[in-house]
């Protein structure tokens, strides 16, 4: 059997043809299947999303254009512009919403920051055996 090589991103995985035609590992293991992304999820600030979504209200509702000049997918486009329209003018803006969620996790450190304390406190106020 020849080995059968396959660079995929940065990954080189070796393979051998088995006699049924099936792919095998080198080690002999069956191969399912080979889906393997180096690709890091991209984050948007609010603020990006924000302006892009204002892009999108100037051009007349042209997701697609304004999503290939920024680089985005027109899908997340849509998906942002979407999610500012349901929010609607009552609601919190964008920004506002990212900085909901950023208080929310800093309120959420500091309760547990709190509550490490009180149980140190406890443990080291407790009541001492004095063996004598």
């Amino acid at each position: 059997m020849k080995p059968v090589s396959h660079s995929i991103d940065r990954i080189r995985v070796d393979f051998r043809r088995s006699e049924s035609g099936g792919q095998r590992r080198a080690d002999g293991a069956r191969k399912e299947s080979v889906a393997v992304s180096t690709r890091s999820r991209r984050r948007f600030t609010p603020e990006f999303k924000a302006e892009a979504v204002r892009l999108v209200e100037a051009s007349g509702g042209n997701i697609a254009r304004v999503a290939k000049e920024l680089g985005v997918y027109d899908s997340t486009l849509g998906n942002w512009v979407r999610d500012a329209r349901a929010q609607g003018p009552d609601g919190p803006s964008i920004l506002e919403r990212a900085e909901i969620r950023e208080l929310r996790k800093e309120l959420d450190r500091v309760t547990r920051e709190r509550d490490i304390l009180a149980k140190a406190v406890a443990f080291f106020s407790g009541p001492t055996r004095n063996n004598v």
